[in-house]
Order: structure tokens, then C-alpha cells, then sequence
């Protein structure tokens, strides 16, 4: 049964890498940005 749902899962830890992947690339090129808080 694990190996079942191991293998129904997979994929989208594929896709879900490549979405990382993405948005990591994109905060490198400056696309995105990131916001710092003053916090205690």
C-alpha cells in the first residue's frame, strides 16, 4: 500500500521541485522580492 502511494506521489514532488526551482531562480534575477520586518 505505501509503495502504492509512494508512487502516486512522485510526480508531483516533480512538479512541486520545478515550481521551487522556478521561484528561486526568479529571487536570483531580482523578478521577485523580498521584504525584511524590523523585529525585537
Amino acid at each position: 500500500m505505501i509503495k502504492v502511494v509512494r508512487y502516486l506521489l512522485l510526480p508531483f514532488s516533480w512538479v512541486y521541485g520545478l515550481i521551487i526551482i522556478t521561484r528561486n531562480y526568479f529571487y536570483d534575477l531580482g523578478l521577485f522580492k523580498s521584504q525584511k520586518f524590523n523585529l525585537p
